[in-house]
């Protein structure tokens, strides 16, 4: 599992000895919100290069965060570089149409309540109805708890 995170640049490259790996704090911290991060339905390819600019404190954030602030951000950025790369030239000279590459599709929609607040379903399985009225009625039941 750590040879495939540190080949998709998930995490930095921890120091060797002999056949050990020793994990630094930094590296540890990656590992855990990589993990964290895959868990909740992103995907490898969005995560690849982030978490490895990211500061100590900021990993330290999203360790502990209950909610994953910058989800969407990384669903956006994944969904940005596959409609930049969606259409290739085909394989024959032949032709010149241009032919879609197959997308894949999302495991998880991130329904955002409020700044710090999402709701995770999985893609599809709901209307857009269905997820607004949820949306409400979560948006009332934290306020209510805020309150008291």
């Amino acid at each position: 599992m750590v040879r495939n995170f540190i080949g998709r640049e998930l995490i930095e490259k921890p120091l060797k000895s002999g056949r050990n790996l020793i994990l630094n704090e930094r590296t540890l911290l990656q590992l855990l919100v990589a993990r964290k991060y895959l868990g909740s339905g992103c995907s490898m390819d969005s995560l690849s290069g982030y978490l490895i600019e990211m500061p100590l404190d900021a990993l330290y954030e999203r360790l502990f965060a209950p909610q994953i602030p910058d989800i969407e951000t990384l669903t956006k950025r994944v969904m940005a570089q596959k409609s930049a790369c969606a259409y290739k030239e085909p394989e024959t000279t032949n032709s010149s149409k241009l032919v879609r590459t197959e997308r894949r599709k999302r495991l998880f929609e991130h329904v955002p309540i409020s700044a710090d607040f999402y709701l995770v379903v999985r893609d599809g399985v709901f209307s857009e109805d269905e997820l607004e009225e949820m949306k409400g009625l979560l948006a009332k039941f934290k306020k209510s708890k805020n309150k008291s």
